[in-house]
C-alpha cells in the first residue's frame, strides 16, 4: 500500500533564510518559531514527493503546526491512517530530531506538529514531536 510512498527529506530550513544557531541564545523559542514558521510558509505549498505536499507552517508559541497533505488515493490508503500515522512518525521524528536547524529549537522546547489532511483538506491524524522523542 505505502511502496508508492517516496520520501524525499526535503528539509524546507534548508531554503530559507534561517536564524544562525549562534543567536538562539538571544530571542525567545516563541520568537524563533514565529521566525521560522513565517519564513517557510512563504515558501508553501512544498512538494516534497509525489504524493506529500507541506501546505502551510505556523507557530503558535511554542509549538510549530506544520499542515502536509497527503494523496491517500494515489496512496491506496483510505481506511489506514493509522498504518500510515506509523509508518509517518519515524521519518518525521528522525526529520524533527537529527536535523542541524530543527534539532536545537526542539532541544529548547518547541513542539512540533503534524497535522496531515488529505487532498480534499479533510483531517487525517496528527503526529507530535518534542525533546522527549529525541533522546
Amino acid at each position: 500500500m505505502f511502496k508508492y510512498l517516496v520520501i524525499i527529506c526535503i528539509f524546507s530550513f534548508l531554503e530559507i533564510q534561517a536564524m544562525p544557531i549562534k543567536y538562539f541564545d538571544k530571542y525567545s523559542i516563541e520568537e524563533i518559531n514565529k521566525y521560522h514558521a513565517t519564513q517557510i510558509n512563504k515558501k508553501c505549498p512544498i512538494r516534497n514527493d509525489k504524493v506529500t505536499r507541506q501546505l502551510s507552517w505556523i507557530a503558535n508559541g511554542k509549538m510549530i503546526i506544520i499542515t502536509k497533505e497527503m494523496d491517500m488515493y494515489a496512496l491506496n490508503a483510505y481506511g489506514a491512517e493509522e498504518q500510515l500515522k506509523n509508518y509517518m512518525y519515524p521519518l518525521d521524528k528522525k526529520l524533527a530530531c537529527n536535523n542541524k536547524l530543527w534539532s536545537p529549537v526542539i532541544k529548547r522546547g518547541t513542539i512540533a506538529k503534524f497535522k496531515y489532511v488529505d487532498t480534499n483538506n479533510k483531517f487525517l491524524f496528527n503526529i507530535f514531536i518534542d525533546k522527549k522523542d529525541c533522546k
